[in-house]
């Protein structure tokens, strides 16, 4: 169980992602040069702003392409280590729950977790907004969406559940040895 599981973030995806950001771009070029024939600025300003929006998230893309030997998530010993979100580590002994859920296709996994003020705590701003707005939808603070990395979720939730269980069974081992030395010690 100490062994590390690294999961990365899909490269085929992130490539799929970037072509479909390129076509908005070709789009968005449509537009400007049919505008420009037909002198209709308004069209040309959507088309600037389509083809300048689509080209930064492009390069975002490449950029992350180039530099994908980070994972985006770590399981081991002390608990989950998110580095795509602002959470970082989440040990085992803040988790409360693990399960997941389907919406349109895509599986996530959700921890509950006991004291869930600590990790607000490690966000703010707009993010910190839209975490408590997904908590009014009934969805838990910590949420991944892995499915697109080296492993399926279902592999993923598999070893996150048995570590946990693992976790859990190694502490309560260690508290029942405890009770059962001082009861000794009583007699």
């Amino acid at each position: 169980m100490s062994e590390t599981i690294y999961i990365y973030p899909s490269k085929t995806k992130l490539a799929f992602s970037i072509l479909g950001a390129m076509a908005f771009v070709l789009i968005g070029v449509v537009i400007i040069t049919d505008s420009l024939n037909k002198n209709d600025m308004e069209k040309v300003m959507i088309g600037v702003g389509c083809s300048a929006l689509f080209a930064l998230c492009s390069i975002m893309g490449f950029i992350k392409l180039l530099q994908r030997n980070r994972p985006i998530l770590e399981i081991n010993a002390q608990g989950i280590i998110d580095h795509s979100n602002t959470w970082g580590l989440i040990q085992w002994q803040d988790i409360a729950f693990i399960s997941t859920i389907a919406i349109q296709r895509q599986k996530f996994i959700c921890i509950d977790v006991y004291d869930e003020s600590i990790f607000l705590a490690r966000t703010s701003g707009i993010k910190r907004k839209l975490i408590l707005l997904n908590k009014k939808w009934g969805f838990p603070l910590i949420t991944f969406n892995v499915a697109a990395g080296n492993h399926s979720t279902e592999q993923i939730m598999t070893e996150m559940k048995t570590r946990l269980n693992h976790f859990r069974e190694t502490r309560l081992n260690k508290a029942q040895k405890q009770l059962s030395y001082f009861k000794k010690k009583k007699k």
